[in-house]
């Protein structure tokens, strides 16, 4: 990527994205430590019951915790999703020399890459950890592999 002048990128969601992408926020919460443990415990309790005989309705509802935790995420990612990124609505992420602006019908922001201390891809997102703002995700499509690279080449990790 050059230097000299902002590079631009677009991206155009269309009706697909929305489910797409919370499916993918769901995934991403239910891999994480806190949730890992809990559907473990779920679990362990599940089988602890039955092995003492204690196996009935109650004790088997422990398990809807999980599940309808990833259900509620889901619904909610997806709704506000809908809404925000209605299909045809113009979004576009710009790479300039001191700063990235990602910008949509809903508005702007910069973030000048001194205050960027990591980028990283997670499934279809990218995640930008700042050092004022802490950690920013926006859809991977506006961040292709040579702008994140980009991006990296320009990032002072914090200490």
């Amino acid at each position: 990527m050059s230097t000299k002048s902002p590079v631009h990128h677009e991206w155009i969601p269309q009706p697909a994205d929305p489910p797409r992408l919370a499916r993918a926020a769901t995934l991403s919460m239910l891999g994480r430590p806190f949730w890992i443990v809990l559907t473990v415990f779920c679990i362990g309790y599940v089988g602890s019951s039955a092995a003492m005989g204690l196996l009935d309705f109650p004790h088997l509802a422990i398990l809807l915790v999980p599940i309808a935790a990833a259900l509620l995420v889901y619904l909610l990612t997806l709704f506000n999703l809908r809404r925000s990124l209605q299909s045809g609505t113009r979004w576009t992420s710009t790479f300039g020399p001191q700063s990235l602006t990602v910008s949509s019908s809903a508005g702007q922001s910069t973030l000048n890459y001194n205050q960027i201390t990591g980028i990283r891809r997670r499934g279809p997102y990218v995640s930008i950890s700042t050092r004022s703002a802490g950690r920013i995700t926006y859809i991977g499509e506006l961040f292709p592999p040579a702008a994140i690279e980009f991006v990296r080449s320009r990032v002072t990790p914090s200490r």
